[in-house]
């Protein structure tokens, strides 16, 4: 199999477990996102007058409510949202969105075309990218089934919130960024502009992992030869990319550069600093990384891998470029969750607000493969590990109160234990199965090269 088919199998593999297990509870989030695209779609308004006695996040301007989130997700979600309400209505359903029915009905479609989707793309470039940077195609699969099955990433791409899909753009821009380097079209550098400036649209936290690729994209460039025509595309697109924003800015609170974050409900502590975020805290950091209430690795020890692969990336001279930009890329998220007020993401199961970087920091897990003996099992271990964890998360549901100091232990997994939601979860078992049989037959083709490199 080439690497395109084997990518369009991690697609479906991926897309499957994503739409079972979707949507999670309508929360708040959800209802603001959400409410804004329905606001769109049914009476072309940008207010969230008519939902918004049921969230906790918005904005209040002008007498009128409105998201206090940037409004990428809301945007991205408005063809399906527009094409289901046709649907819902040729069928004799209520499109009153109003309903809390009609409107959890809508988060379904607006979920799986939108969160599931993209985020099933990303994965299968986690596999693309990683071979086209020459990680063994055992490796790549590796790495892109522990993203999608492996990590809260999984959880995430249930729930319409815009973490997976800003850390989805983030490897759609880097696969663009590549593909313009081999074809050395200025359409193709727009295009990644285009993602690139967007990716702040859907969550502004991402814009320095987003600045970090644009710079990757000028060394590849004046490498080629192409510096001019990376330089004009990344800035035509980029600022098409995040026009969205400002013409929402200026159309909604009467100023282009005016955040709904200026205009909160509630939420003192997004008056400190930038928004709400300040120094990191070293305390948050670790807890971030390693602690049972909000820990990463706990969660998804797979990522344990992520630092040996960052290493071997590092030792070869066409590589090691990305690997500091996955780096640092993932330190700039650590580091703003690390200083944000609220820091915990509320109710939620793991740190929600570092999601956006798994997905360009699973491609160090790819060259984090190890070929075989002890270190393999070592491997595979933390893999199956994370995949329970991960499934377990996503079938009890991913937002969990914030009074519990252990959600996966306390609340996770009670809810996860009752027969529902066992089968419910039992089908992405067969995501588990096609990862793992792309996986056997990379590396068992791959092997006998091994053992012939070795016997000379």
């Amino acid at each position: 199999m080439n690497d395109r088919f084997v990518a369009v199998i991690i697609f479906c593999l991926a897309f499957w477990a994503f739409i079972w297990l979707s949507p999670q509870d309508s929360g708040a989030q959800v209802v603001t996102r959400l409410g804004l695209t329905l606001s769109i779609v049914e009476d072309g308004q940008l207010t969230i007058d008519k939902v918004a006695a049921r969230t906790i996040d918005k904005a209040k301007f002008g007498g009128q409510f409105y998201a206090d989130k940037t409004p990428g997700l809301s945007f991205l979600a408005i063809p399906v949202v527009a094409a289901a309400r046709t649907v819902f209505a040729m069928l004799g359903w209520s499109t009153d969105w109003t309903d809390p029915q009609v409107f959890d009905r809508y988060a379904v479609v607006a979920t799986i075309g939108t969160n599931c989707l993209v985020s099933a793309l990303a994965v299968a470039l986690v596999f693309l990218v990683a071979r086209r940077l020459g990680a063994p195609s055992a490796g790549a699969v590796f790495a892109a089934g522990a993203l999608a099955l492996g990590t809260p990433f999984l959880g995430w791409s249930t729930a319409f919130f815009s973490h997976s899909v800003s850390g989805s753009l983030l490897v759609i821009a880097l696969a663009l960024v590549f593909l313009a380097a081999n074809e050395k079209r200025l359409l193709l550098w727009g295009a990644a502009g285009v993602v690139l400036g967007y990716c702040a649209v859907v969550e502004l936290t991402t814009a320095p992992a987003a600045m970090l690729i644009g710079l990757l994209a000028l060394g590849l460039a004046a490498r080629g030869g192409n510096l001019v025509a990376c330089l004009c595309g990344l800035a035509i697109g980029g600022t098409i990319g995040a026009m969205p924003l400002v013409l929402y800015n200026q159309l909604a609170f009467g100023d282009p550069f005016v955040l709904g974050y200026a205009n909160v409900v509630g939420f003192e502590g997004m008056q400190q600093g930038f928004f709400g975020v300040g120094l990191p805290d070293p305390a948050v950091i670790a807890e971030l990384l390693f602690g049972t209430y909000r820990g990463l690795l706990p969660l998804s020890p797979i990522l344990l891998l992520a630092p040996f692969g960052l290493v071997a990336m590092a030792r070869r001279q066409d590589t090691r470029a990305v690997a500091v930009i996955v780096m640092l890329a993932f330190i700039s998220q650590l580091a703003i969750n690390a200083g944000y007020v609220y820091w915990n993401g509320g109710w939620s199961v793991g740190p929600r607000h570092l999601v956006p970087a798994l997905p360009l920091l699973a491609l160090a897990l790819a060259f984090a493969w190890p070929r075989e003996g002890a270190a393999r099992m070592v491997a595979l271990t933390l893999l199956f590990i994370s995949l329970a964890i991960s499934l377990i998360c996503a079938g009890g549901g991913m937002s969990a109160p914030g009074q519990y100091r252990n959600p996966l232990l306390e609340w996770v997994l009670p809810r996860f234990s009752t027969p529902e939601a066992l089968l419910r979860s039992a089908p992405v078992l067969m995501s588990w199965a096609g990862f793992g049989w792309l996986l056997w037959r990379a590396d068992s083709v791959a092997r006998p090269h091994i053992i012939a490199a070795r016997a000379g």
